[in-house]
């Protein structure tokens, strides 16, 4: 292709692509929500310490170990996982919150952690939380600038 041509670039159906692909995808819409903070974002390519990414930020010099969900989870499997936060969409708005904090606020807000998928350890997850659930987790919004 001629680097002069005009290009005709499509958007990607995101219910299309492979749960690769859709990890790669959320990672770079994050990303870019995370820069707005001063973050930068460095996928690794096998989970550290229950790290999809780290995000490093810049004006603080802090790096986070951030764990990249398509929902609102909690996991049992990552409870001992100090310092580990997760990050994750609700009606397209990105939300960033220490994973001990969301054990904490679903805890008091659900009955899902007494619940036996969460006690053998499966992940317990919300697409569309609860109002309680959402007016909790309010403080771990991430807004994006628009423009």
């Amino acid at each position: 292709m001629d680097e002069n041509a005009e290009a005709n670039w499509v958007l990607v159906d995101y219910a299309n692509l492979d749960i690769r692909q859709q990890e790669s995808h959320n990672f770079h819409k994050l990303a870019a929500v995370l820069a707005d903070y001063g973050f930068d974002c460095f996928r690794i390519p096998n989970d550290y310490k229950g790290a999809d990414f780290f995000a490093h930020h810049v004006p603080s010099g802090r790096m986070l170990r951030v764990q990249l969900k398509s929902a609102l989870t909690v996991s049992k499997k990552y409870e001992h996982q100090h310092g580990l936060w997760v990050a994750f969409p609700i009606d397209g708005e990105w939300h960033l919150a220490p994973h001990s904090d969301l054990v904490e606020i679903v805890g008091r807000t659900t009955p899902a952690l007494g619940n036996r998928s969460y006690a053998s350890g499966r992940d317990v997850f919300w697409r569309q939380p609860t109002r309680a659930l959402r007016d909790a987790i309010v403080r771990f919004r991430m807004e994006a600038k628009r423009g």
